[in-house]
């Protein structure tokens, strides 16, 4: 048996495509990845043809389906240059597969570049079903992410068989949405619906979460979910003046605020920040109001080192052993939480001290072996 190439394949489809009842992996939120069987056209399908027309010598119908997709021609792909020097790319064409490419972004995009994903991903969107815009997050910028976001709302009002009017980031097959709806506006994505995500049951059930958590929310699900999946846009936003440090926090502020009941928002308590440097390395610094309980923070920062297109984030938080005099510097990764200094003085030029301790590369310690 010899399967016909192309039959089985990977396609991208929203909900509503979906059979009554049917189970399909969600790619991306109210997108699904599904198996299809596309015949040769004129081809009258029945049980008989599609068993005979499925090898299973090649391995199972979703691999099949999986290097029928990656083995696609590309049909056309074009540089789309924008006014601020940036650039995206952009893949178009007949085929209804064109945005379902983003299944198997990897090959996709070694067949496009001859090179690997960036470690960061790509920031990515997917109009409709022959639509495809995506750059290197590490070679964008707040206006790079503006002009996808611009261009893909148009082509997903023109349509036809549109998927989303969202930009996403895509890193090792993983989709973060990074815009979200706001009646018949497309706006990036807010504190907003990260509080809502993060607020949803586990202030009552997680013990990591403390009494007066308003502190804690934000700096955990506002500040680092921004530094991890999108910082360096974030900072570059900042940079070029779309949106100021304290118009950033202030609206993260209250938007966790309306999300916490009235005795755990603190309105008045609005984290200050700015944008500075440290021996090359960027950074977004954050300094908190009001009594800071243990779990809290006095500092946080968003750090993009040099020469580097990937944030860290730390904080100096409310141990509970220094009294408001000294705190505990640690890290956020995606993988959790890393404590790295203990008994920092309570004072920004302390915590900026220690960042640029913690961010500088480790010191060689030798130029030369010794011969054996």
């Amino acid at each position: 048996m010899t399967a016909v190439h192309g039959e089985l394949t990977l396609r991208l489809v929203p909900a509503g495509f979906l059979a009554p009842g049917a189970a399909a992996p969600e790619f991306a939120p109210g997108l699904y990845a599904v198996v299809t069987f596309e015949a040769p056209p004129g081809t009258e399908v029945d049980g008989e043809y599609l068993t005979r027309s499925i090898d299973d010598s090649l391995g199972t119908p979703l691999e099949q389906a999986e290097r029928n997709l990656a083995a696609l021609p590309v049909e056309r792909h074009e540089i789309v240059h924008l006014p601020d020097g940036g650039a995206f790319h952009l893949l178009t064409g007949e085929s209804g597969s064109i945005a379902s490419q983003v299944l198997v972004f990897d090959q996709l995009y070694r067949k496009l570049t001859g090179k690997d994903v960036p470690p960061d991903g790509l920031v990515c969107a997917i109009p409709t079903d022959r639509h495809l815009l995506f750059f290197p997050q590490a070679e964008g910028s707040f206006g790079t992410l503006t002009g996808v976001a611009g261009r893909a709302a148009e082509l997903y009002v023109e349509g036809p068989r549109e998927l989303s009017p969202h930009v996403y980031l895509w890193r090792a097959g993983e989709m973060t949405q990074l815009t979200v709806q706001q009646g018949d506006e497309i706006r990036f994505r807010s504190s907003a619906e990260v509080a809502a995500d993060a607020t949803e049951g586990p202030l009552a059930d997680d013990p990591s979460v403390p009494q007066e958590p308003h502190n804690f929310v934000f700096v955990t699900r506002v500040l680092g979910t921004a530094a991890l999946d999108y910082g360096a846009l974030l900072l570059s936003g900042m940079r070029e003046g779309n949106q100021t440090p304290n118009e950033f926090l202030a609206k993260g502020w209250a938007d966790i605020g309306a999300y916490l009941s009235a005795e755990h928002r603190r309105p008045l308590d609005v984290p200050h920040g700015r944008l500075t440097e440290i021996e090359g390395h960027e950074l977004l610094l954050v300094a908190f109001a009001g009594v800071i309980e243990p779990a809290g923070s006095y500092f946080a920062a968003i750090v993009l080192p040099a020469g580097s297109s990937v944030c860290r984030f730390f904080t100096l938080a409310n141990d509970g052993r220094g009294n408001g005099r000294t705190a505990l510097l640690g890290e956020w990764l995606a993988s959790g939480y890393v404590p790295q200094r203990e008994g920092v003085p309570v004072d920004e030029r302390a915590f900026l001290l220690e960042l640029e301790d913690v961010v500088a590369p480790p010191k060689r310690r030798g130029l030369f072996r010794r011969r054996r």
